[in-house]
């Protein structure tokens, strides 16, 4: 019987052979490495024919355009079940989630483009053809009816990302080092992780055999061969608050309830709700996360998501919800569960969680502080940005403290939070947090210079008001430079040779002088004065300075905040309330229209 079926294979195959004849005797001269690949792998040993996938149009060196370009779907012919795993996963969306990036556009095409030698040279595995259609929650990804992809010739193939043509050999997608091309280098460096780390290193030791006596980059992201290759924290480490953890930061920030209950009310209509296995949000990591999500224009200066949210978040699932974080979690935790024990592995797993909690309070600190240059005027958003700072803008960030923060975002912070996970102790640590502390740290004292630097712009239209006669004049354009140095003890907040100038100016005679800090809140019915913890007012015209019964401001935040509620004798204030920075030198007080942080 054996024999027989046998002679049957052979018969076919030399069958399958003659008909593909004409392409082999061509190309054996032209460029043989195909032929030898193709002889070499299962496909062509079982009788796939070049026609199959390239179709039977071209038969001449001059027509070769007429070869048809295999894409994911030419596989999924014959792969169907993998193909379906494929379209259900990140490395379908992999163009797309490019192109939605600030970064990509005006960019050479060599390096986003059909050049394929930066960005799409990796992101090619991603399908061409889709597009985002709709704005806000109705937006979808739909196909463009092949527009796209007919621009391309080469590239649309995906699968042989990982199953190198013209072989297409199973083991050599099973093997760490197909993944090595992409997933190493500047922003994810998994490769050089997962060498460095004892799986790795065990998986050298046993001559690279993927014995699963160590586990490869497949087992755990590809458990069971399933192609979706997806992981619960996603490429940045980004996942989405759940309605409920946003509601319990209400009581932790009550200034910013209205926001805060339509951010939540969103997320609920969104579909994200429920808690995190493992390490749950609290309301200090949701606002750090917010603040990084503000500052990649996926939630506004109100904190409500934005069209980048529905194109990064929603629809290119570049961060999860608790919907898709629990199970794809607790997949990866079952296959490490084969060898490590329960708790060793939720140890593992809640520590490496928690690195991404530090990390993410270092990055919002620094965030913090450029979104102040930004909120002040110092800094201005360049001509077409949308946002300010903008994370995704990359490397045309225009300041040295966003160039700053895009190292931590797409460099140190991956580096961190990868390495955490990934058990590779030096990345995590000096490839990661440490660099990131520093870059913080750097951040906070260029962003004081600015400041510094920046004062005679701030102080231009400085009030200056006789606290005597009541009588105030504008500070015009008189060069006064701030650069505070403050001391502070439970009673005095006192600025030490705060004020000096080029010139005299309107407040010329106060250069030189120590100073008081008193926070002037202005309404519509006069200015009020806090200083040593009591208030004085002024009326409008400045003219009476009068003792105020009781004055509290309805909210925590710092003075810096512009707009606040106010009490007074125990009554709301109403209109707006504007909160401004003072200093009292001399008999004279002077305000500011725009806050100045004083790092008290």
């Amino acid at each position: 019987m054996k024999l027989i079926l046998g002679g049957i294979f052979f018969i076919i195959a030399f069958a399958s052979f003659a008909a593909d004849d004409q392409c082999v005797e061509c190309h054996k001269d032209v460029n043989p490495g195909i032929i030898d690949q193709l002889n070499a792998g299962k496909m062509g040993q079982n009788g796939v024919l070049c026609a199959d996938c390239h179709g039977n149009q071209h038969s001449t060196a001059e027509d070769y355009k007429q070869a048809t370009m295999p894409t994911a779907q030419t596989c999924g012919r014959c792969h169907y079940e993998k193909f379906q795993q494929f379209q259900s996963g990140k490395h379908q969306l992999a163009w797309i989630a490019m192109q939605t990036q600030a970064a990509f556009h005006g960019q050479p095409n060599v390096i986003t483009k059909e050049g394929y030698k930066g960005c799409s040279g990796c992101h090619k595995i991603g399908v061409k053809g889709l597009k985002l259609e709709g704005t806000m929650l109705d937006t979808q990804v739909v196909s463009d009816g092949g527009e796209e992809i007919a621009k391309y010739r080469y590239g649309n193939a995906q699968c042989d990302a990982c199953h190198t043509r013209h072989s297409f050999k199973k083991a050599e997608a099973q093997d760490p080092r197909a993944c090595s091309n992409c997933h190493m280098g500047f922003d994810h460096p998994q490769w050089e992780m997962y060498m460095s780390s004892k799986h790795g290193i065990i998986w050298d030791f046993d001559g690279n055999k993927n014995d699963e006596r160590a586990p490869t980059c497949q087992t755990c992201h590809m458990a069971d061969g399933n192609h979706a290759v997806v992981t619960p924290w996603g490429f940045l480490g980004l996942r989405v608050p759940s309605e409920h953890n946003v509601r319990a930061l209400i009581d932790v920030a009550p200034s910013l309830t209205e926001p805060l209950t339509q951010l939540a009310d969103t997320l609920e209509t969104l579909g994200y709700t429920g808690n995190y296995v493992d390490l749950d949000d609290d309301p200090a990591w949701v606002f750090d996360r917010a603040i990084i999500l503000q500052a990649a224009g996926i939630l506004d200066a109100t904190l409500q998501p934005t069209q980048r949210f529905i194109n990064i978040v929603t629809v290119g699932q570049a961060a999860r919800g608790v919907a898709d974080f629990n199970p794809i979690r607790n997949s990866m935790k079952a296959a490490c569960n084969k060898c490590h024990a329960k708790g060793f592995v939720d140890e593992h797993f809640i520590a490496s969680d928690t690195v991404i909690k530090e990390v993410d309070h270092e990055f919002a600190k620094a965030i913090k502080a450029v979104q102040g240059l930004y909120k002040d005027g110092i800094l201005v958003k360049p001509e077409g940005w949308e946002y300010g700072p903008d994370l995704l803008q990359y490397y045309d960030a225009k300041t040295s403290v966003e160039q700053e923060l895009y190292l931590i975002m797409l460099k140190y912070r991956q580096r961190a939070f990868q390495g955490a996970f990934h058990d590779s102790k030096d990345y995590m640590h000096w490839y990661g947090w440490a660099p990131l502390k520093a870059a913080v740290n750097v951040i906070l004292e260029d962003v004081e210079r600015m400041r510094a630097e920046a004062a005679p712009h701030l102080m231009k239209d400085t009030i200056v008001i006789n606290m005597t006669t009541g009588i105030g004049t504008w500070g015009g354009g008189s060069g006064i430079n701030f650069r505070p140095n403050v001391k502070t003890d439970a009673s005095d907040l006192t600025i030490k040779g705060v004020l000096t100038a080029t010139d005299n100016g309107p407040a010329g005679n106060l250069m030189g002088k120590d100073a008081k800090l008193v926070a002037i809140a202005a309404t519509k019915s006069g200015f009020y004065m806090l200083t040593g913890g009591k208030f004085v007012a002024w009326d409008g015209n400045f003219n009476t300075l009068t003792s105020v019964a009781e004055l509290t401001l309805g909210s925590s935040q710092e003075v810096e905040i512009l707009k606040g509620q106010m009490m007074l004798d125990g009554k709301p204030v109403t209109g707006t309330v504007n909160i401004y920075l003072g200093l009292i030198v001399v008999d004279k007080l002077l305000y500011f229209p725009k806050t100045i942080d004083v790092n008290i």
